[in-house]
């Protein structure tokens, strides 16, 4: 099947499940899997538009990144909207004309499709963590195909029957899939309920030992740091380089408000290499302002093995708080002083 053949499906596919107005019978956090039978990706499928202000299906890759979403869920709106851009998913919404990127808007005009009025442009995007937000390349097709056809399927059985995705005896934990098994050249589907467990992230912990023994001949001192890994809304565009969003590592006295470092990291080669580097990076800035702190806290979920890691190694009390007044009185006054600047 050509690139522009599986576009033409994915169009009319995106069509049906949206004629379907799956945000009647489905919240966002009724979520439900379909596992891909050419990659074995499996994706959490949530449905967005109850609110009535986002008209989307997202499909998050994989357990890590359904773990992630329920982070954002649980957070009581500690963690921005734009935390999202850090789970890598699928995103398939109806969107205003005037917000359709480029390719699309040709690709559509090139399948002879016509869309009008408001939210009423069907566009596909591929988040990976950091990037700015894409349209999905050819590798990626089969896979959307795959999500939406088992979608329109769920979401047609769960308007008859809403227990379908939440069946009373099952533990929060277990999930209705649609499974896929070969039969000849035809492919066979079938719910399977099973119980998913979130993996930790993929992060490199191997540092020079010298940085936490540089840090522990500091004297601990009483005061306690506050940190957070804050995505920064202007992506960045260089050239050979797909647009990114920068991340700030922000260290703060939580006693006296004093900043201690303000680190922009790129999200390159990979958001994993981003967080692999934060230890480091986090160490050495405590090393040059000569501060050993008794306690750090920090907001970001991703930051929970890195913080937890160096706890261990350097005597230091960690503590995930989803409020951080000092850090967020200095960022406020930060970005104040940058929005008078231009």
């Amino acid at each position: 099947m050509t690139d522009l053949i599986l576009w033409k499906t994915l169009h009319n596919l995106g069509q049906e499940l949206f004629s379907l107005k799956p945000w009647v019978y489905l919240d966002e956090i009724d979520i439900f899997g379909v596992k891909s039978p050419e990659t074995d990706k499996e994706y959490f499928i949530s449905i967005m538009g109850s609110n009535h202000k986002v008209y989307a299906l997202s499909a998050y890759e994989g357990a890590a990144a359904i773990g992630r979403f329920w982070d954002i869920q649980n957070s009581n709106g500690t963690l921005p909207p734009e935390t999202i851009l850090t789970i890598p998913h699928f995103m398939i919404s109806l969107i205003d004309r005037q917000m359709v990127p480029d390719d699309q808007a040709k690709l559509i005009k090139q399948l002879g499709l016509l869309y009008r009025g408001k939210n009423g442009w069907l566009t596909f995007h591929r988040v990976d963590p950091g990037m700015f937000p894409a349209t999905p390349d050819s590798t990626k097709l089969n896979d959307l195909r795959f999500i939406l056809e088992q979608s329109i399927d769920v979401i047609r059985r769960a308007i008859v029957d809403q227990s379908l995705i939440y069946p009373e005896d099952d533990a929060e934990e277990d999930y209705l899939f649609r499974v896929a098994a070969i039969n000849g050249e035809s492919l066979e589907w079938s719910d399977l309920h099973r119980v998913v467990t979130f993996p930790n992230l993929s992060i490199r912990l191997d540092l020079d030992p010298s940085l936490f023994t540089s840090l522990n001949s500091i004297a601990i001192a009483g005061n306690f740091l506050q940190v957070d890994l804050i995505l920064l809304a202007n992506p960045i565009r260089e050239k050979g380089i797909p647009p990114y969003f920068p991340f700030a590592l922000v260290l703060v006295d939580g006693k006296t408000g004093f900043v201690y470092g303000v680190e922009l990291i790129r999200p390159l080669p990979d958001y994993d290499a981003l967080l692999s580097s934060i230890p480091e990076v986090l160490l050495q800035k405590l090393i040059d302002v000569r501060f050993h702190p008794s306690s750090i806290k920090y907001r970001h979920p991703d930051l929970k093995i890195i913080m937890e890691f160096i706890g261990q190694q350097a005597n230091i009390r960690i503590e995930f708080s989803p409020k951080l007044p000092a850090l967020d009185k200095a960022m406020r006054s930060l970005m104040a002083k940058l929005q008078s600047s231009r």
